[in-house]
This record gives structure tokens, C-alpha cells and sequence, in this order.
């Protein structure tokens, strides 16, 4: 028996008083906050490169070695409108400083299950008038846009990830058990993938047990036993997607948290 919920923080934004690709900039929406400023349009959020690292063969054609998603590059075009030149300045100063901040959350109001990751690096506006237009050019590091944390429970030694949401392979967070007995060994299968994690050491009823994803940790009760995972673990490379089968050999709560990632 299991069940899925999803952990985001439902905001109430008054959608019907802002453009359709509203950015939300750290926590700060921009139409809302800035009275200057009115969102047009968005490009960028639909586009992605490959970088394809290649041999070049003396036959025809190339041979395929390798491949990478580069940052993506968003570009949000603005409407900049003002009464004078005392709102224009205290606009552009609340503005800057709303931008200024390095690798944060990104959010659009047509999409606000998913967030990007991304710097300001480069503002600009088309003149220096009080009514004008300008853009904003964020990077997004990490190519990916992410859902916030969702989470599975299940109190069944075997468990599907039903998710359509997660269509790409994705590192899960964070992986917690809590046993009904005391066992000496801790075994989680990916079934459609044959990954492994797996580490022989005691615990006790009630004990948590912790496979931390995003800092590379394995733990018992907040005690790191990183030391004590079976170097035929795939730490690095236990991916989930939608339909994958997981199965963890100790009975108890079993708890799965993730991001959905897509490009």
C-alpha cells in the first residue's frame, strides 16, 4: 500500500491582474512589485542545445563519442513605463535590486508546477525614456526546468513510481526507511533499471535510515555510515522515472522524495 503527495507550496497569486508569463524572481513577482514594469513575452523556455563531441573519421561522417545539454538562455522582454523621472529611478533601483541576486528561483505564472535555476547576466532597457521597452537575460545553469519536491509512502516492500510527470531519468533526493524490527542489512532495488544501493550493518526498530541524494550521504539515526555502503552501490547513478518498480528489503515506512526534471 502506498500513496503519492506533492510537497509544493501553493501561493495565491491574482492571476487575472498579470500577463500570461508573469516572472516570479525569487519569490518576487515582477508585475505585481514593480508598477513600471509589465511582462511580454518569454523566449527561451522551449529551446535547448546539444554540444556533441565527436571523431572525425577519414571515411565520410563523423563517430559519436559523447554529448552534453549546455545552459539554457532565457529572455524575458519587458514594458517599461513611468510618469516621471522620480518613479523612473526609484522603479530601476527596486528592479536591480530585485536581479541582483546569483542562481535563484525562477517561476512563469503559465507554468508554476516547474521552476529554473538561473542568474541575471545581462539587463537592459531599448532607451532612456520614461516609457520604453528592455530585456532580461537570465542563464540557467542547469538546463532542466524542476518541480518542487514531491514525495511517495508506502509501507510495501515493492512499489511502482507512477508519475507522468517524470519522464527523465532523475537522481531522486532522498530515500527514508523506517524499519518495524531490528535487521542487519539494507538492500533498495530498481527492478526496471537494476540499480543497487546496499550496505551490511545493524540497526533497530524505529531507527531512521537515510540514502541522502543531494549530499552524498548514508546515514542511521543522523549518524553518517557512508563508510558502510557496499562500493557495488550505484550512488551516483540511482535514477528514477514514471513506471519504475522499487524494492527495499527491510518492512516498515518507506519514504521516496524527488524533483521532476524536464527540459
Amino acid at each position: 500500500m502506498y500513496k503519492f503527495r506533492d510537497l509544493r507550496k501553493v501561493r495565491g497569486p491574482s492571476e487575472g491582474t498579470r500577463p500570461i508569463e508573469a516572472i516570479c524572481f525569487n519569490g518576487h513577482w515582477l508585475d505585481d512589485e514593480i508598477e513600471a514594469f509589465e511582462t511580454l513575452n518569454v523566449e527561451g523556455r522551449n529551446d535547448f542545445k546539444r554540444s556533441i563531441n565527436a571523431q572525425e573519421l577519414s571515411e565520410d561522417g563523423n563517430m559519436y563519442l559523447s554529448s552534453r545539454i549546455p545552459a539554457k538562455q532565457l529572455k524575458v522582454n519587458f514594458y517599461w513605463k513611468t510618469q516621471n523621472i522620480e518613479a523612473y529611478n526609484d522603479g530601476l533601483k527596486k528592479l536591480k535590486f530585485i536581479l541582483y541576486n546569483p542562481e535563484v528561483k525562477i517561476e512563469f505564472l503559465d507554468e508554476k508546477e516547474f521552476y529554473y535555476i538561473g542568474t541575471v547576466e545581462d539587463f537592459a532597457l531599448e532607451s532612456p525614456t520614461l516609457t520604453t521597452k528592455g530585456t532580461i537575460a537570465i542563464n540557467c545553469s542547469n538546463p532542466y526546468k524542476f518541480s518542487d519536491v514531491k514525495e511517495i509512502e508506502s509501507f510495501d516492500n515493492q512499489f511502482t513510481v507512477n508519475d507522468n510527470d517524470l519522464i527523465y531519468p532523475n537522481k531522486p533526493k532522498k530515500i527514508t526507511i523506517i524499519p518495524n524490527a531490528d535487521g542487519s542489512n539494507v538492500e533498495i532495488d530498481n527492478l526496471t533499471t537494476g540499480k543497487k544501493l546496499m550496505a551490511t550493518l545493524a540497526f533497530s526498530k524505529n531507527q531512521k535510515i537515510v540514502f541522502d541524494f543531494d549530499n552524498l550521504d548514508f546515514s542511521i539515526d543522523n549518524i553518517s555510515h557512508l563508510i558502510d555502503l557496499n562500493l557495488a552501490s550505484n550512488f551516483d547513478d540511482f535514477l528514477i522515472k514514471n513506471g519504475d518498480q522499487i524494492e527495499i528489503n527491510i518492512a516498515g515506512t518507506h519514504q521516496l522524495e524527488y524533483e521532476v526534471k524536464q527540459l
